[in-house]
């Protein structure tokens, strides 16, 4: 596997309703805040009533995700989950 290129994760993120089902719709926009690094806000609507809150900066040339916070929120119940503590991912092509 190989990191994502900041256009291959912008297709991606620009794309998930079309390539997903399950998503009904998506607000997820992502700003380039300097050379190699990327911001990404919005929210990602599930078919089954979840909602996604995304607030994620990208490391391009480390590979990286640092997500400071991830909110779900469930129509049917109301309710909201959050999971707040910082979190560092890779970010990998799946090809």
């Amino acid at each position: 596997m190989s990191f994502l290129s900041q256009a291959n994760y912008e297709r991606l993120i620009y794309t998930l309703p079309q390539d997903y089902p399950d998503v009904i719709s998506s607000s997820l926009h992502l700003y380039t805040a300097s050379r190699g690094t990327a911001v990404i806000r919005g929210s990602v609507h599930f078919r089954n009533g979840l909602e996604l809150h995304v607030n994620e900066t990208v490391d391009f040339i480390e590979g990286k995700g640092f997500f400071p916070a991830m909110t779900w929120f469930s129509r049917s119940t109301g309710g909201y989950l959050t999971r707040s503590e910082n979190t560092m991912a890779s970010i990998v092509d799946g090809d």
